[in-house]
């Protein structure tokens, strides 16, 4: 059945997010006018969302249409139905951003405007082991759980559950018939507070796509948190003006926003990739997303440019997303191919010095070749204040990612699994270097132990002998 332009909703106008470049928009408007393998215009149709939050007001006349009770949850009440209580209107707006229903002729459209959307109200009852349950529940249908949600933002070390990681690792791996969920993650909003997407075990899962917030001006929202972790920055407040989208009692809001509404606008818009390209794995689609961002701010200090030729910005990930580019990309898309990996680790035992002493620096030689897509790496050292150390890796190729900025506020030992994105691309072989530095007096500490967990694909660069 044909159905009617997004574009002519009636709050369509008041929402820039969807709209081109040039008013700091995603460019999903004109993705929505590429065609499917059907030759139908592509909304999303057939990909299902699940938002997990604090519910979704399934009544709402741009969510109804295609609301999937089945997939729903509440983790609050232990029931099925995900309507919250209409002040908990967090859930509602993300859903609205992702998949408003748009061709009814009323309020808005989201990014997917015929995709399929259901929610967890998991907020309120967020235990590790509901958590873990709501990542995975009806994997068999879910094409994407969308999260805006995570540990406070206080610029402290918050690792994940185990039980997470372990439901993140099962959804990409047995998800969509083993072609993987996908995963978005909110970046966090705490700049103010010194944080850093990378400092949150959720936020920094290669499994997931971390998602940084940028204003209709073109640069990084205030609260958006940097990380080497982050893959992608996307449309939000902060700026001249905020988010447009559905609120409870059958509303709407003009002032949404945050990391916390990013994220859904990347969930829309990875729905039109899988429908572009239903055999996407998780890991094409962070591919695809690496390579069809744009720069922004492009005179910032903050950008660089990998081994692999990638642009990247620790405030700004790979780029912010365009639908367009991505729609289009996903369309020509190859898979790419196995996942390969590898780990190494070291026991230094070197004593940092104290803040006026220098910094230390340990390397590790990989000589596996792996063309990169995520590392992990852990770290262990007794010092008694891990907010006072500033830490980076640089690869073989020369790129340095900052996993840790001394001078802030966090009073634990340092035991920690950091990740970085930043390498996409570049070989693993060769000498990896860690550094650190104590920024602050008093604490001191040794670097007892840090790794690399490698992952990418098979390279092909031949080792040679000497």
């Amino acid at each position: 059945t044909s159905l009617s332009n997004p574009t002519l909703e009636p709050r369509y106008s008041d929402q820039w997010h969807l709209k081109n470049s040039s008013s700091g928009g995603a460019n999903v408007a004109v993705a929505w006018s590429i065609k499917n393998n059907s030759g139908n215009n592509i909304y999303g149709t057939g990909v299902h969302i699940n938002i997990i939050d604090d519910g979704i007001e399934k009544s709402h006349t741009d969510l109804s249409t295609n609301y999937i009770s089945a997939s729903s949850y509440d983790y609050v009440d232990g029931d099925n139905d995900s309507t919250p209580p209409s002040f908990d209107d967090h859930g509602t707006a993300c859903a609205g951003v992702a998949a408003g229903y748009g061709h009814n002729g009323v309020g808005i459209t989201g990014a997917a405007p015929n995709a399929d959307i259901s929610g967890q109200r998991l907020l309120g009852a967020g235990t590790a082991s509901n958590e873990a349950s709501a990542l995975t529940r009806t994997i068999n249908t879910v094409d994407i759980y969308s999260n805006s949600w995570g540990p406070y933002d206080d610029g402290t070390l918050q690792p994940a559950p185990p039980e997470v990681l372990a439901a993140l690792e099962n959804g990409t791996t047995n998800g969509r018939n083993g072609k993987g969920v996908i995963y978005t993650w909110a970046g966090g909003n705490g700049r103010n507070s010194n944080d850093n997407s990378n400092y949150d075990g959720y936020a920094n899962s290669r499994y997931v796509i971390s998602v940084a917030a940028i204003t209709n001006q073109g640069a990084y929202s205030w609260y958006s948190e940097p990380g080497a972790n982050v893959l992608v920055s996307s449309p939000s407040n902060g700026g001249s003006d905020a988010i447009t989208t559905t609120s409870t009692n059958n509303g709407y809001t003009d002032n949404f926003g945050g990391t916390s509404s990013a994220t859904p606008l990347v969930s829309g818009i990875v729905a039109l990739m899988l429908e572009a390209n239903p055999n996407l794995s998780w890991r094409d689609v962070q591919h695809v997303l690496v390579n069809s961002s744009d720069v922004v701010d492009s005179s910032s200090s903050g950008w660089f440019t990998n081994g692999a030729g990638h642009e990247f910005s620790h405030d700004y990930g790979f780029g912010r997303i365009n639908a367009e580019s991505a729609v289009a990309l996903s369309k020509t898309w190859s898979n790419v191919g196995s996942e390969v990996s590898h780990s190494a680790n070291i026991n230094p035992g070197t004593p940092i010095p104290d803040a006026g002493g220098g910094s230390i620096s340990s390397q590790i030689n990989i000589t596996q070749d792996i063309t990169l897509e995520s590392i992990e790496i852990p770290i262990e050292s007794d010092h008694t204040y891990a907010g006072d150390l500033t830490i980076t890796l640089t690869s073989p190729e020369g790129t340095t990612a900052i996993l840790s900025e001394g001078d802030r506020n966090d009073t634990s030992t340092l035991n920690f699994t950091f990740s970085a994105k930043t390498f996409w691309g570049e070989s693993s072989r060769g000498a990896w270097t860690l550094t650190v530095e104590d920024l602050v007096g008093v604490d001191t500490g040794t670097l007892d132990q840090w790794g690399l967990n490698l992952y990418g694909t098979q390279g092909d660069k031949v080792k040679t002998c000497k």
